[in-house]
């Protein structure tokens, strides 16, 4: 019994001494935490106005989100910022920092099986089309959910037009010793940014579209609108079927349709009706 009563006592000494130690300990702080993927700006925020009648007004001001340009490509998602496509388009020199010289026209729209609406904006500078640059808007059901695309931020380049679009044409046929086309295409002046080897320069261009059999060439010439010298030149195919010849192990020399895919070289395959042949490997 005494032995007992002992143990008793020793335990809740022990008790008692856990319980001080604990409740004597601090509270722990939890330390500031910042969200790498939080949005670093909300598309509004609240601006007072105090006009001459002293009544204060608060009016919700727009503020793009960050877009970060890569060698003039973009992505951002939108889907927590509760934009419409209204606020944004006609607002696309503020969100991208471009000058008045720059502007943009709505050139396609179309809705997928998801419901999502894509809508393409083709950019200006001085009136003329910005070759190859887009700005692209996807949304449902009246929200912004994300806008892609590519832009070029363009400074000053010469507008002035020397040759007429005749000339162009004639000039990119001669370049690539072509008489007769397949299709005949309108001429484009362009703004369009050319490979350089000091990185690119931005000119205004015209561009021709060139389809011909013989020889075979589908591609887009670009000429200078002042000088009328080849800028560059942008194949739109990379083989084509083209009428052959081959050596059979029975039936001798026969005609055959053949891929066309590089400079001079074929293989036994027709693009248009798929139909390829394989050997034993």
């Amino acid at each position: 019994m005494k032995n007992t009563y002992i143990k008793i006592i020793t335990l809740l000494g022990i008790f008692v001494i856990t319980t001080n130690i604990y409740g004597q300990q601090k509270k722990q702080l939890v330390p500031n935490f910042t969200n790498p993927f939080k949005n670093k700006s909300s598309y509004f925020k609240s601006k007072i106005i105090t006009p001459n009648n002293n009544d204060t007004i608060i009016k919700k001001q727009l503020i793009k989100p960050e877009i970060e340009i890569n060698n003039g490509s973009f992505y951002t998602n939108l889907e927590t910022h509760n934009i419409n496509i209204e606020n944004v388009s006609r607002d696309f020199n503020a969100w991208f920092n471009l000058n008045e010289q720059h502007s943009f026209q709505q050139v396609s729209v179309r809705t997928d099986e998801l419901g999502f609406t894509h809508t393409n904006f083709q950019q200006f500078y001085k009136g003329f089309a910005v070759d190859g640059k887009l700005i692209m808007l996807h949304s449902k059901n009246g929200k912004l959910t994300s806008i892609n695309g590519n832009i070029a931020k363009i400074n000053n380049i010469e507008t002035q037009v020397s040759i007429s679009n005749e000339q162009a044409k004639t000039k990119a046929k001669q370049h690539l010793k072509v008489t007769d086309l397949i299709n005949d295409y309108p001429v484009e002046t362009v703004v369009v940014t050319i490979p350089h080897e000091n990185g690119a320069i931005t000119k205004l261009a015209k561009k021709v579209r060139i389809d011909s059999w013989q020889p075979f060439e589908m591609c887009y010439i670009y000429i200078d609108v002042q000088t009328g010298n080849i800028l560059n030149k942008v194949n739109l195919v990379a083989h084509a079927d083209v009428a052959g010849t081959g050596q059979t192990m029975y039936s001798g020399t026969q005609s055959m349709t053949v891929d066309n895919y590089t400079s001079g070289g074929y293989r036994l395959r027709e693009s248009g009706r798929k139909i390829e042949t394989y050997n034993a490997t």
